[in-house]
């Protein structure tokens, strides 16, 4: 196909979310015409998509160098920025941006200087630039941003009438808007939304107020609030939330038979899935043994043979806790094995009860093209005693950084010093990032073992 049929290929692959093709297709146009200005583009877009924001951050560079200095590349540079939480270098990098123009596009890096300001506490600039938005347009969260740097500079009436304004226009703001009341510690800003914005003898009322209070550390009256709600809907929800207003106030006992009671309370017409959530969410309150968290969980076995949520719900719950009961019976329900639900609990089972043998029968079951395979099978064979297998993994198992601990740490235990230490350098060397999540996990790792070996 020619440059322009390719560049349409490209074009409805990133449209749907087809990543990888994109990828593969944005190789054979780099292959085919170079790097021009829609190849660094293309390519940024899936980078963002997968959070490789430092790679992103390389390849407006590269775009720099080759003479590309224009509004849609600071404007990519900035949000690769933003990604990475360093909210200064990225308003730096949106200045540069021509924002003179009036279509949405302009609008939205407005928007995000904004945004940008707000995050490095400078209202003033950020309620200015919010306001240039919304002469143009009436955008919801302009009005909500605008309203919060307002009551941020004590301006308090006015960004409650903003706040109130994004509401208006876009009312899935409301839980936020009342965040941020809460925050603001304004009852009055929460009293505004709610008398506009829900009917007068909505519960909901209620639960807005308990929210603020418990935010506000205003224990007594949150407890109030929450005994009303409570007594018009006694069920799992209401008797946790009151156990947590009581917990909060440090009266254990009290919230104690608060989480009893929620555990106990039926629960008509709600969710199974979010009832479940929330049991698990008390079993950890409560501190329950295993045999009574088994207790309250057994009635969800059934449910889980059909309901994926509910099965994964219940795995991760039985591996984290170590409740082997439950997951020797969740080991019994029949799924789809090819499901990362069936696979995640199959490893985890493996790894928390210490069977690394039946562990390493089990990976020759599964795809091996799966995601991080080869880390999962080097740890398998740690735990197996298999040390020069571990060794003999390094090449598929990088760069994952549990991976490369047992690597090292199997070089040491097998007398190998000097590979250990070559190892270790080079594993160092491969990172341009020092905040890589994988080199992370390797020195955290590393801390620990050396923090062993120190208390000894």
């Amino acid at each position: 196909m020619n440059q322009e049929e390719l560049r349409d290929t490209i074009i409805d692959a990133l449209d749907q979310d087809e990543w990888e093709q994109a990828l593969n297709l944005i190789e054979q146009y780099y292959r085919e015409y170079g790097p021009d200005f829609f190849y660094f583009m293309s390519l940024s877009d899936c980078y963002m998509y997968e959070e490789r924001f430092h790679d992103v951050l390389d390849l407006m560079h590269h775009a720099k160098e080759l003479g590309f200095q224009n509004t849609y590349i600071h404007e990519r540079t900035g949000d690769a920025l933003i990604g990475m939480g360093r909210f200064e270098e990225a308003l730096e990098s949106y200045l540069q941006c021509d924002i003179d123009d009036d279509d949405a596009e302009m609008l939205r890096i407005r928007y995000i200087i904004g945004f940008c300001y707000m995050k490095l506490n400078d209202y003033q600039n950020a309620a200015s630039y919010f306001e240039d938005v919304l002469l143009e347009a009436d955008y919801p969260m302009a009005y909500l941003m605008c309203g919060t740097a307002y009551m941020m500079l004590d301006k308090d009436q006015l960004g409650i009438e903003y706040i109130d304004k994004a509401v208006a226009l876009d009312s899935n703001l409301l839980d936020e808007a009342a965040e941020t009341m809460n925050q603001m510690g304004s009852l009055e800003g929460l009293h505004s939304l709610l008398d506009h914005h829900l009917e007068a003898d909505n519960a909901d009322h209620l639960q807005y107020e308990y929210d603020f209070f418990m935010e506000n550390d205003q224990y007594d009256e949150a407890i109030d609030r929450m005994e009303q709600l409570k007594n018009s809907a006694p069920n799992i929800w209401t008797y946790s939330l009151l156990g947590n207003a009581y917990a909060a106030k440090r009266e254990s006992e009290k919230a104690n038979r608060c989480y009893r009671a929620a555990l106990d309370a039926e629960n008509v017409d709600m969710d199974e899935k979010d009832v479940l959530t929330a049991k698990l969410i008390l079993l950890e309150n409560l501190g329950l043994n295993k045999s009574e968290q088994y207790q309250y969980l057994k009635e969800y076995l059934h449910s889980a043979k059909a309901n994926l949520d509910i099965y994964s719900k219940l795995c991760e719950f039985a591996t984290e806790h170590e409740n082997k009961r439950l997951a020797n019976q969740l080991m019994k329900i029949e799924t789809d094995p090819e499901t990362p639900e069936s696979i995640a609990f199959h490893i985890s089972y493996y790894m928390t009860f210490r069977m690394p043998e039946e562990g390493l029968e089990y990976m020759k079951t599964i795809d091996h093209s799966m995601p991080q395979y080869y880390a999962i099978l080097l740890l398998f064979q740690y735990y197996a005693g298999h040390l020069d297998e571990v060794i003999a993994l390094k090449e598929k198992a990088l760069p994952d950084g549990h991976a490369a601990f047992y690597i090292y740490c199997s070089y040491l235990q097998t007398g190998r010093f000097e590979e250990a230490e070559n190892f270790f350098k080079t594993y160092a060397d491969s990172f341009d990032d020092p905040d890589d999540e994988n080199w992370e996990i390797f020195s955290d790792l590393i801390h620990d073992l050396d923090q062993r070996f120190t208390d000894r």
